[in-house]
């Protein structure tokens, strides 16, 4: 298997985005999108699947075949987990099961192929189709549940083609859920704890971190020398700042920038365990053979709150051959005084250091902005490198941006001034930026926030809408008090009476008990095939899924709502007064 950092952004977009063509339940395209990210060898597999599986031929044994495979394969790979003694590697195992457990659920709930199904009922039996597929949830109700099975029906043959591949996927659904719920979570919930556990003491530069967050960047932090590339995969699974616990503020600065589409030279990063126990040693004759910048990048430089600017070292015009030399001078840094000082004074965190590799050509010109607001800021330059700017030694050039600026500073045409406002608006901060022209082009080489709090005069206006469009999935209009519920564990201390509406993220067989008490069901995830969807159709109640997690949350705050389960919409109700 390639280790993910061999898997350039462009491969993992394209394999992104072609898993997206076949997922449609938005949850699982998050999950999943992490999962394939840090294992390429589940992504191309993943890939191969939904390749086979034709939404235009939809063809009930291949779609068997494929089910049964993938789930052989989540459970092989449990079953290998169960025997793992290392808690990364025993964790990393589980979630690549749990990653093919919720690709089969994607399979049997949340895909083009339920929707090419859903399609085959709406061809066939029109506005009636819901009807049908209650008629036949009542013929066949899921196994999960107690509901008696009907035979007063009204002409349904449950040997048609859309009726067998619904009750196929159906009947997969049942046997995930037992197989999640017996066999899976536990497992996968109890690796996930030792894990934290396990790396929280080993790396207290980790301890922080949280969530689905720090598998990935223990991974990360375990490679000898990164190219900041890789960062974006981790930006688009939403997982930014916590990336400084490993490549430090500058390293994440310069990888925002570049991110965003602002030029920054060729950049490599040594993270905090590479510097720490010297893995790079090994790896610098495979980069390119270029002069480098060897800068510091300490986990508490550069953020939100202190920017230990000047604290550590930086070695510029270094040779090849000096790196390593260089790379320890500047791990040294992190023990001198003066941050010892630092740290003693804004009681901030102990410093780890990652180090930053740049290509270096001696510029033209090297400068400073310093931003006050979005639109103003301040713009100091001088000739050649920015050492003489930032230690002070000259006098440099400069423009005040609270004004009209007379014949400003210009790069192909381009005002640094203005660029340096476009880039903090882009970036959404007041900046400070390091930036300089090399061969004829502007290029920057840090990006921190600007550590001084400015107030703030914008006044933003937030509409209140009063309408939410998820999947109809089960017919018919209801109106009462909304509650939400965060689990199944929390329904007796919810405040759910008879009659209210259930808001959930989503449901199991577990919250059977309060959703026979429903007068409709609203969930955050989900589709026409989900749980909710299903048992809501058994009991003869609305239904809407996959509203998505700010409109449950918003609906959560209102005090009377409409759920039409025959479009899709719910609506907030002007009486405050529950209708009996």
């Amino acid at each position: 298997m390639r280790k993910f950092i061999e898997v350039s952004y462009d491969e993992y977009k394209n394999d992104l985005n072609e898993l997206k063509t076949f997922i449609t339940d938005p949850q699982w395209i998050w999950s999943l999108s992490y999962d394939i990210m840090i294992n390429d060898k589940l992504c191309k597999d993943l890939l191969k699947y939904v390749d086979e599986l034709d939404v235009n031929a939809l063809d009930y044994s291949k779609i068997e075949r494929i089910i049964k495979e993938v789930k052989n394969k989540s459970v092989m790979i449990m079953q290998e987990a169960d025997k793992e003694k290392d808690p990364v590697i025993k964790w990393y195992l589980y979630r690549y099961s749990y990653a093919y457990y919720g690709f089969l659920e994607t399979i049997i709930e949340g895909s083009v192929l339920t929707d090419a199904i859903l399609k085959l009922f709406k061809d066939k039996y029109n506005e009636k189709y819901l009807d049908v597929i209650k008629e036949v949830d009542k013929i066949k109700p899921s196994e999960l549940t107690k509901f008696k099975k009907n035979k007063n029906l009204n002409n349904v043959d449950i040997n048609t083609k859309e009726i067998k591949l619904y009750l196929l996927m159906k009947k997969w659904q049942d046997i995930e859920h037992l197989y999640h719920n017996n066999e899976l979570i536990k497992k996968h919930d109890d690796a996930k704890n030792n894990f934290e556990k396990y790396v929280k003491e080993k790396y207290p530069y980790l301890s922080s971190i949280k969530g689905r967050s720090l598998l990935g960047i223990c991974l990360l932090n375990d490679s000898p020398i990164i190219k900041i590339e890789q960062l974006y995969k981790f930006f688009d699974n939403g997982i930014i700042d916590d990336l400084a616990c490993i490549v430090g503020g500058k390293n994440l600065g310069l990888a925002k920038l570049s991110y965003n589409g602002i030029d920054i030279p060729e950049t490599f990063i040594v993270p905090v365990k590479s510097v720490q126990e010297k893995k790079y040693v090994n790896y610098i004759n495979e980069l390119p053979n270029y002069k480098y910048s060897v800068r510091s990048s300490a986990t508490v430089e550069d953020n939100k709150n202190q920017s230990f600017a000047g604290l550590f070292i930086t070695k510029l015009n270094q040779d090849k051959k000096d790196i390593n030399s260089a790379i320890s001078e500047v791990y040294d840094s992190t023990y001198t005084n003066r941050v010892n000082s630092y740290v003693e004074k804004f009681n901030t965190k102990k410093p780890y250091m990652s180090v930053v590799l740049q290509r270096f050509i001696e510029p033209k010109y090297a400068g400073v902005w310093l931003g006050n607001s979005k639109n103003t800021g301040h713009l100091e330059w001088v000739k050649g490198n920015g050492e003489k700017l930032v230690s002070g030694k000259v006098t440099p050039n400069y423009e005040d941006w609270n004004t009209k600026v007379n014949n400003p500073i210009t790069v192909n045409n381009d005002v640094v001034g203005e660029k340096c406002i476009e880039y903090q608006n882009k970036l959404n901060t007041i900046a400070d930026f390091e930036w300089c022209v090399v061969n004829g082009n502007l290029l920057f080489v840090q990006f921190r926030p600007v550590t001084v709090k400015f107030k703030n005069n914008d006044v933003k206006i937030i509409k209140t809408e009063d309408e939410f469009i998820g999947i109809p999935a089960s017919s018919g209009v209801a109106k009462g008090k909304p509650v939400y519920i965060e689990d199944a564990s929390k329904i007796d201390e919810s405040g759910f009476e008879k009659g209210d509406i259930l808001l959930a993220d989503f449901t199991d067989p577990d919250w059977v008990p309060v959703m026979v008490n429903s007068s409709a069901i609203i969930t955050a995830e989900g589709g026409f095939l989900s749980h909710s969807a299903i048992i809501s159709r058994e009991l003869e109640i609305p239904c809407i899924t996959g509203l998505g997690y700010d409109s449950i949350n918003k609906i959560s705050n209102m005090d009377y709502i409409e759920v039409n389960g025959n479009n899709g919409v719910v609506k907030k109700l002007k009486t405050k007064k529950k209708t009996k």
